[in-house]
């Protein structure tokens, strides 16, 4: 991953514009309810203009809420109201910034498979810096299943409704093998898996019990 990352002259007020418009339109003409056309629009709006930015790399960056990162799961989620718009004349443009975003986050997962957020650059910005991740990258390796699924997801959806398979390039299918591996082997998290998380809280959501282990399971079929 190129570590001189830079927006480039992209213009978000232009992105969808008029599908957006027409859009908006359709949900007044549906509705009579011009106030909730115009949340719709600006919702969408905010979103292309204040998350987004496209790379040189070809990559997309969404950042998630006030927080300077983006996880792996939000950032999918982020986009689900734009997968409507694939099929528009804007459509090609919007299939190069979800590709764009699939990308960056299999580059993500290539780095670390655990981790659940991650920096725009190499910054070593981070959560809480006593998480003892060393890589620079990574902003919270706390592990969740999503975070392997919504990217998964993303990639399968719009592969879907566009046919197109560009994005499974060959780093996106070494990582796929890395996500089936992994969740194998976190069926048996107990005998088998090396994942420690652990913070100075008493918060259960932010902190493993058994020193960053978690509570004791068994093996039941489930990851």
């Amino acid at each position: 991953m190129n570590e001189n990352h830079g927006s480039t002259d992209w213009d978000a007020r232009e992105f969808l514009k008029q599908p957006l418009r027409e859009c908006a339109a359709a949900i007044e003409k549906c509705t009579g309810d011009g106030a909730l056309a115009a949340i719709f629009h600006d919702g969408m709006r905010n979103t292309l203009e204040t998350t987004l930015t496209r790379e040189p790399d070809g990559t997309t960056f969404v950042i998630t809420g006030d927080i300077p990162a983006m996880w792996l799961r939000d950032s999918s989620a982020q986009m689900l109201p734009f997968l409507r718009f694939l099929g528009s004349a804007d459509g090609a443009e919007l299939y190069e910034v979800l590709a764009g975003l699939s990308r960056r986050q299999f580059q993500y997962l290539a780095r670390d498979s655990y981790a659940n957020a991650f920096n725009k650059e190499a910054n070593g910005a981070s959560y809480d810096p006593h998480d003892g991740c060393g890589d620079p990258w990574i902003w919270e390796r706390k592990y969740e299943v999503d975070s392997l699924a919504f990217p998964i997801w993303l990639a399968h959806t719009v592969w879907r409704r566009t046919s197109r398979t560009d994005v499974f390039d060959a780093t996106t299918h070494a990582v796929l093998r890395v996500i089936v591996r992994q969740l194998r082997l976190e069926q048996d998290h107990e005998a088998n898996s090396s994942y420690r998380f652990e913070r100075n809280t008493d918060l259960p959501s932010e902190t493993l019990q058994r020193e960053g282990r978690g509570p004791a399971s068994g093996m039941t079929g489930m990851t």
